[in-house]
């Protein structure tokens, strides 16, 4: 998307990098509308910022997958995107904008390739394997379950988790009854709803991942933004991302972190949940106000 034509220079442009599962260049699942890539890509326009957003594989109209795609597979489409974006003459310099798993994209795209600038919208800190083991404990407490049911669900996923750093191949490769033989526990319903779900290399791949390790090499400026009411990705990451580029030497960095905000960028007031109470809300007006104030003190942003 282009801003209105306001003098003779180049606009700058932000590559906009959706989460995970089947987000289209609105950043919408199939059935849920989100809008976050949607509503930032206008912010930018009317700010005079260009942006490109694009559907995820198999999702909109792009070709594909999800369900196939390994983590490396969306790197290298993000990487496509950057590519298309940097050869359009209409644009100047390029930033990088990742929510959430792109928010680990973003980062491992601007260390490897000539951009401006990198922004870091609600990322995790730690491979995704911690991540799950954390989103499970959190829930089952938030749900009022004892400490001995929160044990035994936590238990679960560590045994699921260690199944699949072992596994090999994809989940057609498998069986119910060979998953069985380590998670005895696992019914049919389950095995088939993993199935349905993210490939075994994109989980095996993210595990490997060490996001910290990976902001420790950026070298272009970093806007870091983190809502607080986030209970999907713990708040205390972002911090943790802050720490990595501060021990690396690293200065030109910014922490913004938002109360009452969820991981959808809506404002939430309320105690913190997993339900997302106000998606008939626009996002939060902050993000985009944050954005535009970081990418000014850049010395390119088009207002």
């Amino acid at each position: 998307m282009l801003p209105a034509k306001t003098g003779s220079g180049s606009p700058p442009a932000v590559l906009l990098i959706a989460g995970s599962g089947p987000i289209d260049r609105d950043g919408n699942a199939p059935g849920v509308s989100f809008d976050v890539q949607k509503a930032l890509a206008y912010h930018l326009a009317r700010n005079g910022v260009a942006s490109f957003r694009y559907d995820k594989r198999g999702t909109g109209a792009s070709d594909g997958d999800w369900r196939r795609a390994s983590f490396r597979d969306l790197i290298e489409d993000a990487r496509a995107a950057l590519q298309w974006l940097r050869e359009q003459p209409e644009v100047g310099p390029i930033f990088l904008f990742g929510h959430s798993e792109g928010a680990e994209i973003a980062p491992i795209l601007a260390m490897e390739e000539p951009v401006a600038g990198l922004m870091v919208i609600a990322g995790p800190a730690r491979p995704l394997d911690q991540l799950l083991l954390w989103q499970t404990e959190w829930l089952h407490r938030a749900q009022g379950f004892t400490e001995s049911e929160i044990q035994a669900a936590v238990e679960r996923e560590e045994q699921l988790l260690d199944f699949i750093r072992r596994s090999q191949g994809e989940w057609d490769d498998y069986t119910l009854e060979d998953l069985q033989e380590d998670l005895p526990w696992l019914t049919a319903s389950e095995f088939q709803a993993l199935k349905n779900s993210f490939a075994l290399s994109w989980y095996r791949q993210h595990f490997q991942h060490d996001p910290l390790e990976t902001m420790r090499r950026v070298r272009v400026p970093v806007l870091l933004l983190q809502g607080e009411k986030d209970v999907q990705v713990p708040p205390e990451d972002a911090r943790h991302l802050a720490q990595a580029l501060a021990e690396a030497g690293h200065q030109a960095f910014r922490l913004n972190m938002m109360s009452d905000m969820d991981h959808l960028l809506r404002w939430h007031p309320e105690r913190a949940c997993l339900g997302y109470a106000h998606l008939d809300e626009p996002v939060d007006a902050r993000v985009g106000e944050a954005v535009i104030d970081w990418l000014m003190d850049q010395g390119t942003s088009g207002r």
